[in-house]
């Protein structure tokens, strides 16, 4: 279809074709593009783009097949959260490093989709709240020992505080649906103790589920339920293996587990819409990435665009009447797609490093060793 190649064209040109054998330079050079986000109408994309030798951000009009570049501010742009179709996060940091190390973020901007109105955010972003021009931040306001939660406006910069009466010192907030801080995990340095704390509202009292000696914690609150009288719990409930549990705030009772794997502990990112209150399913690590899709929308199109892209991990992101599909394998550093709900068909838009040919490199192999006693 051939759909923004203009467009991407003019923010870097592509490298020709390389000959064989691949040069040890083209192997190590930093990806073109990367970290492609639609936005929540599905008419944007945003995308880290390399201008210049500086990673900028690309923002793609679906629709009218335009591009906008908003240089980064102060550094490189690592990554980008929409928070409406007007306005971005973009976390800033320092990508002038070795390949491979991670990037050292220095802080994150609020930005408008043209690159107007840019304003530094207080904290680290908790969570966007939908249909307006605030978020929830965590940093430390109060104790350096301890992160507070915060709402903040990031045109006018006005915050206020939401976490008073937190149970100690916080190294980490868990939100219900509605934004409410009701799970928190502790760290006493001082006494060598981690634990974590829930309360049935932001009124309640703050209850302690479970202590042990410092980062020893056999569970961790994931996720909140759509209605909040669930919590979902990383725990090992006395089995060798993690596993996802249930936990009834109001009965204190523990269900499950109601997530597990056969081999290996379970490492799950709950996938949430919160706009429609909806658990659309979880992302875990095996031998490679994992979803398993709660809504049946998002499990019959991962079902089809894995049976249409066979040979890699395929990540989905849906907004309005598109759909954003990030391609990628042992060989493939990411080919994203789009694809339109009203024909369903599916095209390809760029290439995160579009100087490899996925056919020319060799693949990882993973080997399993059974254990012996």
């Amino acid at each position: 279809m051939g759909i923004l190649a203009a467009s991407i064209a003019c923010i870097a040109t592509i490298a020709p074709a390389l000959a064989d054998p691949i040069a040890v330079e083209t192997l190590f050079k930093k990806p073109q593009y990367g970290g492609a986000v639609l936005s929540p109408s599905g008419r944007y994309l945003a995308v880290l783009a390399s201008v210049k030798d500086r990673r900028a951000v690309a923002v793609l009009d679906l629709t009218a097949n335009t591009a906008t570049v908003i240089p980064a501010v102060a550094g490189d742009a690592i990554r980008v959260v929409w928070q409406n179709d007007d306005r971005m996060l973009i976390t800033i940091g320092d990508l002038d490093r070795a390949t491979g190390d991670r990037p050292v973020a220095s802080g994150v901007w609020a930005v408008d989709r043209d690159g107007g109105n840019s304003h530094r955010v207080f904290g680290s972003l908790a969570r966007v709240i939908p249909g307006s021009d605030d978020i929830l931040v965590s940093a430390h306001g109060g104790s350096h020992s301890s992160l507070d939660l915060y709402r903040e406006n990031t045109r006018n910069g006005h915050h206020e505080m939401l976490s008073f009466g937190s149970p100690g010192d916080v190294v980490r907030w868990i939100l219900d649906f509605d934004g409410v801080p009701r799970a928190a995990v502790t760290a006493d340095l001082l006494h060598d103790k981690s634990a974590w704390y829930l309360r049935k509202d932001a009124d309640a009292p703050w209850q302690k589920i479970e202590e042990a000696t410092l980062n020893n914690l056999s569970s961790v609150p994931l996720q909140f339920g759509p209605d909040g009288k669930i919590l979902y719990v990383n725990a090992r409930r006395g089995n060798d293996r993690s596993a996802v549990y249930e936990y009834s705030i109001d009965a204190g009772k523990w269900n499950g587990p109601v997530v597990q794997h056969p081999e290996r502990d379970i490492d799950a990112r709950f996938i949430i819409d919160v706009a429609d209150r909806k658990l659309l399913g979880l992302q875990y690590a095996d031998e490679t990435p994992k979803a398993v899709w709660f809504d049946k929308e998002w499990a019959t199109v991962q079902k089809s665009i894995d049976a249409a892209l066979p040979g890699t991990t395929n990540f989905l992101q849906h907004h309005g009447d598109r759909w954003i599909v990030t391609a990628m394998s042992d060989t493939n550093p990411g080919d994203v797609y789009l694809r339109e709900r009203s024909t369903m068909k599916m095209a390809k838009l760029f290439s995160y490093e579009p100087w490899i040919d996925p056919a020319a490199m060799a693949h990882v192999m993973a080997i399993q060793r059974a254990l012996t006693p």
